[in-house]
């Protein structure tokens, strides 16, 4: 679903949208290698009615065999939505396949590509960008939302709730408006928190619905709230406490998975600078590796930011990952222009492992626009990966602050889980994964929330990040931050 290096088999950065009718097929053609015998492939999407047809044919070079093809499809949100009975498709050296499916997709733009695999590493076919229409005429804006009330309000967050509107053929989501300002768009259901919000400040908020088609309803009713004072910080006593401050325990134990454990690397971030013998600040995920400047950008992956050491502190036992936007923007070795700015951590100078638990305790950001995450890459001369080694322990876009992405890329079609729980921006929470050799379980604040099938193909670096998207950017100037209060690994 994401952090691949230019090249490798993931939604790369797309172009402009095409929208495809039902005349138009979109298809394109290419060899592969250099043999003299390449293998051809054909691939064309077509619209029909509600659904997109595929249609892809190729041939395995002589000498080789076809492992498996697919027909990929990605979301705005790099979601897998991939066709159906095109897997794990076994193609003779020399022999042709022709596969053919159909799928409905919601309104909205879509990445999709054909790819095969040779030897255990998969290639992509040229890739399309497809806007998919709206249903034909339908000018009718949903019913406007009616009773909106205020519920919980703290120091900082404010709770509404309204009831939900009708439409003709349906409705999207709904738009909440704070001060007449849009906080949260198309977003699902009939309740919103807003927070990150000010003590003692007075706001007042409309909530408007739209549909598939873009129309929008009028904007509902208007409620004022105005958040708590809080608690005032606590003074800095005149004589320093008599008894030091609970320190970290010399042996902790994972949050979660229970059994015999050994604790093999940690950081509690109790200095005041990272700790580049623990660290590094550049990954081979990232395909744009720059000395000068130092650090990593990845704008083919949706990425926004250039990331460097400066975005990363450490104080009052915590790293703070900072992402800003930069004027001038940050130009990097290869030339390539960031307008934003922000960090990412990897183990790769201290620590790889392939089986065993891995956590870190996270505050995460409450404005729209960021994607931070806990995951592990293949080690540096590892050997073996699969999909790079790559397992998400978390992921997490900031428009939406009630989901969380759990995905074991090592596994042919990857395996996911999206989470919906209570606002995740709201406190520090802890995240990990157990990989075994018999599965991958997913642990938020010590539940298990989640099992895949898969595992670890191979040694990996645990990597942090707070990653800016390009496919939902944060408002100009924004700058935010992530929060973390510990990194931990174990092994049995």
């Amino acid at each position: 679903m994401r952090k691949i290096a230019a090249g490798q088999w993931a939604p790369l950065a797309v172009a402009a949208a095409m929208v495809i009718g039902p005349a138009l097929a979109l298809g394109g053609q290419r060899a592969y290698g250099a043999t003299a015998d390449p293998a051809q492939d054909s691939i064309s999407f077509t619209q029909s009615g509600t659904n997109t047809d595929v249609k892809l044919t190729l041939k395995s070079p002589s000498g080789k065999k076809l492992q498996a093809v697919t027909v990929a499809v990605r979301d705005s949100r790099n979601n897998n939505l991939d066709y159906p009975n095109a897997t794990n498709v076994s193609i003779s050296k020399g022999g042709s396949y022709t596969f053919s499916g159909s799928k409905h997709f919601n309104d909205g733009t879509y990445t999709m590509f054909g790819a095969y695999k040779i030897n255990g590493s998969w290639t992509n076919f040229t890739k399309y960008t497809v806007r998919t229409p709206v249903g034909p005429g339908d000018t009718t804006p949903p019913s406007t939302p009616t009773g909106l009330t205020v519920g919980t309000v703290t120091s900082s967050s404010v709770a509404l709730s309204w009831t939900a509107s009708t439409d003709n053929v349906g409705v999207k989501g709904y738009n909440v408006f704070r001060d007449g300002v849009n906080v949260a768009s198309n977003f699902s259901g009939t309740s919103y928190t807003d927070s990150g919000l000010a003590a003692s400040t007075t706001h007042s908020y409309t909530v408007q619905a739209t549909d598939q088609a873009g129309n929008a309803s009028a904007q509902s009713n208007a409620v004022q709230a105005t958040t708590s004072a809080g608690t005032p910080p606590p003074t800095t006593p005149t004589d320093p406490p008599s008894t030091p401050p609970p320190t970290t325990p010399a042996n902790p134990s994972p949050n979660g998975p229970t059994g015999n454990w050994s604790l093999k690397f940690n950081d509690e971030f109790n200095g005041n600078s990272v700790d580049t013998s623990k660290w590094s600040f550049k990954s081979s995920a990232e395909g744009d590796q720059s000395n000068n400047p130092l650090g990593t950008g990845n704008l083919s992956n949706q990425q926004l930011e250039f990331d460097q050491p400066g975005n990363c502190a450490v104080k009052d036992g915590a790293l703070t990952i900072t992402a800003k936007s930069e004027n001038p923007q940050i130009t990097s070795a290869s030339g390539q222009k960031y307008g934003w700015s922000s960090c990412m951590i990897n183990s790769s100078p201290s620590y790889a492992f392939r089986y065993g638990y891995f956590e870190a305790r996270i505050k995460l950001p409450s404005q729209k626009g960021f994607w931070p995450a806990l995951w592990t890459w293949g080690a540096p001369g590892a050997t073996g990966c699969v999909r790079n080694g790559e397992t998400d322990a978390f992921e997490y876009f900031s428009d939406n602050h009630n989901n969380l992405y759990l995905t074991q890329q090592q596994a042919d079609p990857r395996q996911s889980k999206t989470l919906t729980t209570d606002d995740l921006s709201a406190d520090y929470h802890t995240f990990g994964a157990d990989l075994e050799p018999t599965g991958t379980d997913f642990y938020l604040d010590g539940v298990n929330v989640y099992h895949a099938s898969a595992t670890q193909s191979c040694s990996a670096n645990i990597l942090v990040d707070m990653f800016v998207y390009q496919g939902i950017p944060p408002a100009a100037g924004t700058t935010e931050k992530t929060l973390v209060d510990y990194v931990r690994a174990w092994q049995h």
